[in-house]
């Protein structure tokens, strides 16, 4: 019996009739791989016979044409799949196959000269059944490709294909950004990362755009472009934005401990049911800000969003009950607030007049303490105080007590030059109430306005005292060491001072208890104090701690020590210690930092 020949099975298969209409589509040589696997795949549901063939099909239904050999199975090569085994594909074979009933023959060929496109000619008498079965195929090929191909592995991995099926389908959403200035980045990235976490958020970054001009616009990155499907151009290139480890760093806060925050990153998340995402990053050159950009189809969701953010940020604030020293731009906008510690001072170490020190704890302290009660009564609490004396006295002193007692109040200390731009600090403060703030030598900026040499800077203060409304948990202490020069404007109208502490000279009863606080371990004041109390009149204390110390070196100096190391000062210690400050006292550009009366 002779074997079957391909030609009475072809033609046995397509039936009597007309010849058949030949539909053919070419696909590039960079899908070729995933094509060759999809059609062998494809042709096996469809219960396809495949017979090896090389040539036109249309001559194998030519009555005169040379008898072929069938041949089973086609031609098949193997193709690496990455992350996977090898898998068949067929390189070159012919395909006797029924669809939607109608019988047809696809021819399928991997070209083998450059470009090695992959060519599938269907032949069928019915050509729209035809068309719909090279569809058919189109449709399953693009479902296998992520498989099979690691190009387009990178379309399934793509950032664009997480955010769409992180959005699902709708209309177009809407973007919000808010800003944060360059101070609080440090701050807004833990607390991003944190509220978000709370939130369930998945965190993730954005590679680098394959397509630059189609991924930027004159405002730079755009987040709705990740809503746009990543694809495969007709050169074979990848489109689109790959997936990255979002960017996290180690954040110190003043040495005593470090906290993860979100330096840049897009996170997926769903809030009071909608799916959002939210585009998180530190960006600027010359003036680096924070940037949350949300996208939602509810933009009205999207804004509530912010709002708890920016509610949980001012309650959880890295800076909120520290003590800051804020950098002022020359328009008034906080660039830095420096962490700065606490000075390790307490009521131990106050060595002043008891009726100064009642006031401080009452007038003061007690007032601040008091604001709620008062408040609650329709009273306004005491709002500003101003501490005057000479240098040494210890109105800085009592600055760095009020900040350390008032716990849960955050300090801003305002100095130097950035007392000439007074907005800045007082909105840092506003943001972080209840706060004090405290503002050294208001001299500098606040004398008489006729010689003032920032005028604009005393005009600004004396805004920002009469702006201070009643709710506000706000208070501000001046120190100065000149109340005669200070504007009447600010020293002498209520509402802007609420009240003046003057800071005297430490009398002789003052001064003995502090030379015995200074004088520390090595017990100074056993050693003729009254000589000391005498020879002292009119200094500091500043004056005295610098004495005492001075002592007690010289006493180390000289090798007058205990087995202990502790200082065995003598009545000749003290008298070298006065000579040498006597000496410094000639340059009398000493005396203010020294602390001696003029």
């Amino acid at each position: 019996m002779d074997a079957p020949t391909l030609n009475a099975t072809v033609r046995a298969h397509l039936g009597d009739g007309d010849a058949p209409h030949v539909i053919q589509r070419t696909y590039p040589e960079y899908v070729a791989a995933d094509i060759a696997i999809a059609m062998k795949e494809f042709l096996a549901q469809l219960g396809a016979e495949v017979f090896r063939f090389s040539g036109d099909p249309l001559t194998l239904l030519d009555g005169d044409a040379a008898p072929v050999r069938q041949i089973a199975p086609p031609l098949l090569q193997q193709i690496e799949v990455p992350g996977g085994s090898a898998r068949q594909g067929i390189g070159e074979g012919l395909a006797c196959l029924s669809y939607e009933g109608t019988p047809m023959l696809a021819y399928c060929c991997q070209q083998r000269d450059a470009p090695q496109q992959y060519h599938i000619s269907v032949l069928a008498h019915d050509v729209a059944g035809a068309q719909q079965l090279l569809e058919a195929f189109s449709t399953f090929a693009e479902g296998r490709r992520t498989v099979t191909s690691k190009l387009f592995g990178q379309v399934a991995d793509s950032l664009n294909s997480r955010v769409r099926a992180h959005m699902g389908e709708g209309a177009e959403p809407g973007v919000i950004t808010k800003s944060f200035p360059e101070y609080q980045i440090a701050n807004i990235s833990i607390q991003t990362k944190e509220f978000l976490e709370g939130l369930g958020a998945e965190f993730t970054g954005a590679g680098a755009a394959q397509d630059s001009l189609r991924f930027m616009h004159a405002g730079g990155w755009e987040p709705l472009e990740l809503l746009k499907p990543a694809n495969i151009d007709e050169y074979g290139q990848f489109t689109g934005y790959r997936q990255t480890a979002a960017a996290f760093e180690q954040i110190d806060i003043q040495r005593e401990s470090r906290r993860l925050g979100l330096r840049a990153g897009i996170a997926l998340f769903r809030y009071a049911g909608a799916p959002m995402f939210a585009y998180c990053r530190r960006e600027g050159r010359m003036q680096e800000e924070y940037l949350i950009t949300v996208v939602a189809r509810d933009v009205a969701a999207a804004q509530r969003l912010l709002d708890d953010f920016v509610r949980h940020e001012r309650a959880h604030s890295i800076l909120r009950g520290r003590l800051l020293r804020p950098r002022v731009d020359y328009t008034e906008r906080v660039t830095q607030a420096e962490i700065l510690p606490f000075t390790d001072v307490g009521w131990d170490r106050v060595v002043l007049p008891e009726r100064l020190r009642r006031r401080i704890e009452r007038d003061v302290i007690g007032f601040i303490r008091a604001a709620p009660a008062l408040a609650a009564n329709g009273i306004e609490p005491k709002r500003s105080f101003l501490f005057h004396g000479p240098p040494g006295t210890g109105k800085t002193f009592i600055c760095k007590l009020l900040a350390t007692e008032l716990l849960g109040f955050t300090s801003v200390l305002v100095a130097g030059d950035d007392l000439r731009r007074p907005g800045g600090p007082f909105a840092l403060a506003r943001s972080l109430q209840p706060a004090l703030l405290f503002f050294e030598d208001v001299d500098l900026v606040a004398s008489e306005r006729d010689g003032n040499p920032f005028p604009t800077a005393l005009g600004g203060l004396l805004n920002e005292l009469d702006g201070l409304p009643p709710n506000e948990l706000l208070y501000v202490v001046f120190t100065t060491n000149r109340l005669n020069v200070l504007e009447e404007a600010l020293a002498q109208r209520p509402g802007r001072v609420d009240m003046i502490i003057g800071f005297p000279l430490p009398d002789p009863a003052l001064r003995r208890r502090l030379i015995a606080l200074y004088g520390g371990a090595s017990r100074v004041c056993e050693v003729d104090v009254d000589w000391i109390v005498d020879h002292t009149e009119g200094v500091t204390p500043a004056f005295l701690r610098e004495f005492t110390k001075e002592t007690v070196f010289t006493a180390i100096e000289e090798g007058s020590v205990d087995d202990h190391g502790i200082a065995l000062v003598q009545r000749a210690h003290v008298e070298a210690a006065f000579d040498h400050f006597a000496e410094i006292r000639k340059e009398h550009a000493a005396d203010r930092i020294l602390g001696f009366r003029t």
